[in-house]
């Protein structure tokens, strides 16, 4: 749910969801966010076992990927299932 976060540059960034379980977030899946009003956006994650990571984490990347740790967090948060 994005409610608020600056758009990011499609052709030029993406944002990032992140598994947060002690120092090394995981990269879970990218979404772009095309509005700053509040929008439901799908992230697509290969990975299992998500309800096992004690928090969660946004970041805004450059690039079209994922990197392997997150440069600019711009959210964190606990989600339940």
């Amino acid at each position: 749910m994005a409610d608020g976060a600056t758009n990011a540059d499609a052709d030029d960034e993406v944002y990032v969801v992140w598994g947060v379980q002690g120092e090394d977030p995981t990269p879970l899946g990218t979404c772009d966010v095309v509005t700053s009003a509040m929008d439901l956006r799908t992230v697509g994650s290969t990975a299992t076992g998500l309800d096992d990571f004690a928090g969660y984490a946004m970041s805004i990347e450059p690039g079209r990927q994922a990197p392997s740790s997150p440069t600019d967090i711009v959210a964190t948060g606990q989600v339940t299932s």
